[in-house]
């Protein structure tokens, strides 16, 4: 299976920032892998713009439960699918963060 040539631009810009070359250990090329592969690579969100907590401290805090109706969850499922392909609609953040040096 070919990539999407949107996906083939994206890693020729990050080449583009790093003299040729793309840094496997940077945050734009894990951002390439989550949009060429959603399920098996997870976004790589810039660094503080998130706040990780788990499922207890989550209750404890929102004071609910993290769980869906029957209803809520049938209505997610029987909903239309999308008409164009993810990776032209996900969203692209150009900034770059190197999370490991090179050598």
């Amino acid at each position: 299976e070919t990539l999407p040539s949107l996906l083939l631009n994206r890693l020729h810009f990050i080449a583009a920032q790093h003299e040729g070359l793309v840094p496997i250990y940077g945050r734009l090329f894990a951002q390439w892998m989550h949009h060429a592969y959603p399920r098996e690579c997870p976004y790589p969100h810039l660094a503080g713009t998130t706040k990780p907590t788990n499922i207890f401290d989550y209750e404890q805090d929102k004071a609910l439960l993290p769980v869906a109706a029957i209803s809520e969850m049938q209505g997610i499922v029987t909903r239309k699918r999308r008409r164009e392909a993810p990776v032209n609609s996900a969203p692209w953040a150009p900034q770059e963060e190197i999370f490991a040096p090179p050598g």
